[in-house]
């Protein structure tokens, strides 16, 4: 009797808190994205968060067919933009679902940190948290009506993530960007996204190049092209695909295993290489000519994909290093580990020896697969 006494009490007591925690989650607020803008007097906190009943409605705009609702509040600060969203909500803001936090271009221009602060001593936020800079409001890109039962917060993820196997934007963690953004010996940089129309006239999400810091301020904007550049420099790619010129046609390549190194040569004047190895499959030749290729064909294929890697990199390296002096590929920190006396010399004038550093590219490449060939009968 004594033992059924004690297992009574037991399942009396699981039962009771299960019904607890039930009834928090229930009164919770779950947060999918957030937007953060700047007012004059503060800031413009916009969250978009899962439908729930108890939500209430008449303070929040259903949006993407009542998926979501998004929540908007203005505050001297963010602790008291957020506090009152508790306040319209009536619900308790959850933030450890949160996929993705976005700055306003605004935000991004001046002193992102001070933006940053209230996330990164919030425990309940997860640090893998995804950013991104809006090309204008962050606001415009959390309320934006997508198409039925998709919410802004999964699609700009899948923005975001797609980019290491199509080379058009880069997806950064909060960690990662709070790291290199305090750390004097490397440049942070964001995806941007902004919001267009698509051939329906209905509004979508798209990637719109990456955000450069410099001087713990937004820099510059670098296009898609200069963006894909990073991305095979700083080996933040697996898999692209490429269309090279071949005999006066179109040629188009995937590309896989995507590699990159960057080098430290230690000397009197050090250099830097960056060496970058990938492989690929010739997937689409559109000719009316035989599709077999010779060893020969094969190898002038391979030097005109690897010219075509050089000139992604190299136009990257013009545009971010030498013209914005942003060291997105942290040759500052191998300087200053591998040798730190001459980092010493140029470490108050950072931007002008970048300008000038001797950065070498070196590409090798190997194509595994022409797919089946087809040579014309006889």
């Amino acid at each position: 009797m004594k033992i059924l006494a004690i297992f009574l009490c037991f399942l009396l007591t699981f039962t009771g808190c299960s019904a607890t925690v039930g009834t928090q989650l229930s009164n919770r607020l779950i947060i999918e994205a957030i937007g953060i803008d700047a007012q004059e007097d503060g800031f413009l906190v916009s969250v978009l968060a899962l439908h729930t009943q108890q939500s209430n409605a008449a303070n929040a705009t259903e949006t993407q067919d009542s998926i979501g609702q998004v929540f908007s509040a203005k505050g001297k600060s963010l602790s008291e933009a957020f506090a009152q969203i508790d306040l319209v909500s009536g619900l308790v803001p959850l933030y450890s679902q949160t996929r993705v936090l976005i700055f306003g271009k605004e935000i991004a221009e001046n002193e992102p940190m001070q933006a940053l602060d209230f996330f990164i001593r919030n425990y309940t936020l997860r640090e893998s948290i995804l950013l991104a800079v809006a090309d204008a409001k962050a606001s415009e890109i959390i309320e934006t009506e997508l198409e039925k039962n998709t919410l802004v917060s999964k699609n700009v993820q899948d923005i975001l993530e797609s980019g290491k196997n199509n080379g058009l934007t880069v997806a950064v963690e909060l960690y990662q960007f709070v790291n290199r953004f305090l750390d004097e010996t490397d440049a942070a940089y964001l995806p941007v996204i902004k919001t267009q129309e698509n051939q329906s006239g209905k509004k979508e999400i798209t990637h719109a190049g990456i955000a450069l810091f410099a001087q713990k301020n937004l820099t510059a904007v670098i296009d898609k092209d200069a963006a894909k550049g990073l991305l095979w420099t700083a080996g933040l790619i697996d898999n692209d695909l490429l269309s090279i010129p071949f005999k006066g046609r179109t040629l188009s390549v995937a590309v896989k295993d995507c590699k990159s190194k960057i080098r430290l040569h230690k000397g009197d004047i050090p250099t830097f290489s960056a060496e970058i190895q990938f492989s690929c499959d010739l997937i689409e030749y559109n000719t009316d000519d035989t599709l077999l290729f010779n060893l020969q064909e094969l190898e002038d294929v391979n030097r005109e994909l690897q010219k075509q890697v050089q000139k992604i990199t190299e136009e990257f390296i013009r545009t971010a290093i030498r013209e914005n002096g942003c060291d997105c590929l942290s040759l500052l920190k191998k300087l200053r580990n591998g040798q730190p006396a001459y980092y010493a010399q140029i470490k108050d004038k950072q931007t002008d020896y970048l300008k000038d550093a001797v950065i070498t590219v070196q590409i090798s490449s190997e194509i595994l697969k022409t797919g089946r060939e087809v040579v014309k009968p006889n």
